[in-house]
């Protein structure tokens, strides 16, 4: 996964770190819960439906379609306006670091301080821990390193 492509960019707005886009989708598919919710329940009592042996059934469904379109509406608000929406913006305030390439990465490994982790494809050696590689996504070349032993894997890992 290249974090520079157009592909991961979309998947990041679509859903990654309660994206815009993913918080207009689920208002948006909120409220056409509820109005479908609303109107049906309408329609059902207009046509005198509510009185019907499973009648009351129904009417309940189309409420519960209105419930289900509120959890919508507010999650979508949620992504939009509350906490997601407060840490997108300190990430885009402070800019999102990508892990870079080191010329040697074996020898930065021997020195880094515990914990650490690193990526013998990407060549990149970062502190703290991670379930991937925050280059590539990979996990294959992956390697966390949180005691010695760990460590000399990692650096016979990057060679």
């Amino acid at each position: 996964m290249d974090p520079d492509s157009p592909l991961t960019r979309v998947r990041l707005a679509l859903g990654g770190r309660g994206g815009r886009i993913g918080g207009v989708v689920l208002v948006l598919l909120g409220a056409g819960l509820v109005a479908t919710g609303v109107w049906g329940t309408e329609w059902l009592t207009a046509a005198g439906i509510w009185s019907a042996p499973r009648g009351q059934g129904l009417v309940g469904g189309t409420l519960a379609l209105c419930v289900v379109g509120l959890g919508c509406v507010a999650l979508g608000a949620g992504a939009l306006f509350g906490s997601h929406a407060r840490v997108r913006t300190e990430l885009e305030a402070i800019g999102e670091r990508v892990a870079q390439p080191r010329a040697d990465p074996a020898g930065v490994a021997r020195q880094q301080p515990l914990p650490f982790w690193v990526c013998s494809e990407c060549r990149v050696v970062e502190a703290g821990l991670s379930g991937c590689c925050m280059r590539c996504g990979k996990t294959v070349a992956f390697v966390q390193a949180t005691d010695e032993g760990e460590r000399r894997t990692a650096v016979t890992a990057l060679g």
